[in-house]
This record gives C-alpha cells, sequence and structure tokens, in this order.
C-alpha cells in the first residue's frame, strides 16, 4: 500500500513540533533523507505505507492527513496543543505538564457543558469554576544531557548489565523498558542521574544513549543502528576497545 505526502503539510507539522529534519528521522526510524526528499516533493512516486505510517506516528496525526492540503489555522490549536504536551513530557517538565493538562482540561469541560454532556458528579463545573488557563511557553529544542549527567560508573553497570543480558544482539529501548525480564537494567537506569526521582522516563534515557554513543567504557561501547522500523542499538565488548 502507499501514501500521498505533500511537502507542505509535512514540513509544517514538523514545524509544529520545532524538530529539524534530522529529529523527525529519528522519531519515525527513517533515514533523514527520506524527509527531506519528501519536502521538497523530489519525485513524483507515492510513500510506502511503512514509512507514511511511521511519518504519521511520530507527528501524531492520521497517514491520511499527510496527504491533504490543511490551512494552517485550521489545525493550529490541537496541533500546538499535543506539541506543547509532547515537548513537556519528554523534558520530564512535571510543572509545565499540568499547566497544559489543566489548559485542556478547561476547555474539555467548556465543550462539554456546551454539548450538555457530563462525565461525572459535577466533574466539568468545578473545572469550569478554575480560573480560565493560558497555555504555557515552553523553550523549544531537543533534550540535551551534559557531560555532568553522565556518571560513569552507573554507564558501567548499565553496559555491563546490558550485555549479560543482550550479548551484542540489536535492542529496542522501549521494547527493553517494557520487558519485565530486565529488572536488574531497570534498577541500574532509575540511578542514572537524568532519571527524576528514580522513575525511568523512556526520552530521557534515549537522549542519554544518543550521548553516550560511541564512549568507550572499560572495554564496553554503545551505538546506535537505526532501522526502518525503530532506533535500535548495539553493545560491543572488546578488549582491544
Amino acid at each position: 500500500m502507499y501514501y500521498d505526502i505533500l511537502p507542505e503539510t509535512l514540513k509544517t507539522l514538523r514545524d509544529r513540533f520545532g524538530w529539524s529534519q534530522q529529529k523527525l528521522a529519528e522519531e519515525a526510524g527513517i533515514h533523514r533523507k527520506t524527509i527531506i526528499s519528501k519536502e521538497n516533493g523530489e519525485g513524483k512516486e507515492r510513500t510506502r505505507d511503512f514509512v507514511a505510517l511511521k511519518i504519521a506516528e511520530s507527528l501524531g496525526v492520521e497517514v491520511g492527513d499527510l496527504g491533504k492540503s490543511i490551512p494552517e489555522e485550521a489545525f493550529r490549536l490541537d496541533i500546538d496543543v499535543c506539541c506543547h504536551l509532547r515537548r513537556v513530557l519528554e523534558q520530564g517538565d512535571n510543572f509545565h505538564s499540568i499547566k497544559v493538562l489543566e489548559y485542556i482540561t478547561y476547555h474539555l469541560a467548556e465543550a462539554l457543558d456546551i454539548a450538555q454532556l457530563d462525565l461525572g458528579p459535577d466533574w466539568n463545573v468545578k473545572a469550569l469554576e478554575r480560573p480560565r488557563p493560558t497555555l504555557p511557553t515552553v523553550p523549544a529544542g531537543p533534550i540535551e544531557i551534559s557531560h555532568g549527567e553522565i556518571d560513569e560508573d552507573t554507564l558501567l553497570q548499565l553496559l555491563v548489565a546490558w550485555h549479560s543480558t543482550f550479548g551484542e544482539y540489536l535492542v529496542d529501548p522501549n521494547r527493553m523498558l517494557s520487558d519485565p525480564r530486565c529488572s536488574i537494567i531497570h534498577e541500574i537506569i532509575k540511578r542514572l542521574p537524568v532519571m527524576e526521582r528514580g522513575k525511568i522516563n523512556r526520552f530521557w534515557f534515549k537522549a542519554y544513549l544518543r550521548r553516550v554513543s560511541g564512549r568507550v567504557v572499560n572495554g564496553h561501547q554503545i551505538l546506535m543502528s537505526s532501522t526502518f522500523d525503530c532506533e535500535m542499538w548495539r553493545l560491543i565488548k572488546s578488549d582491544e576497545l
């Protein structure tokens, strides 16, 4: 199956997230040249389904929307809200996450009141009694991990446990974080300086992996290997490293 992708729609959606072409490619697990080609309208061929689906999923839209010429103002508000919420969640910013959710809750309550719907006893009334919230401004930009947040002792523990569990096979971080058999690795990840109050944030963990990619620690080295399906990682262990 194939899908159409309009260059102007793809670029507008990407800009709403404040993402570069490289960032969108990483989120979708595809090559940056694919994004460049689609935004430049190079070639008339339609896009393979698995590529279009990955792009749409990353941008939070239906795959068919990528082929629609939608006026920017038609999807400005919902895309803005989704971008804000996704950005603050990726950054582990609890304060702004609550503010964005308050904004969404207020307007949801307002819409339910107009439609004469109710989610529970006095739910919408209580929400509408609050002062009208404003959508907070959240700084754009990718997650950055500083050198001081590396902690090589914990990193080495992570790499040793990783190698003990997976050897040198390719690993999908998302699946690893949801696999109960990796409980030892999970506990080590919770101790990484970038994790807030010992809780695992998968976006920060993936940013951490990108920061330490290529670094050699006691004969261990972790490297990224992107595929069409997802971002995969391989651990190499050698006395020569």
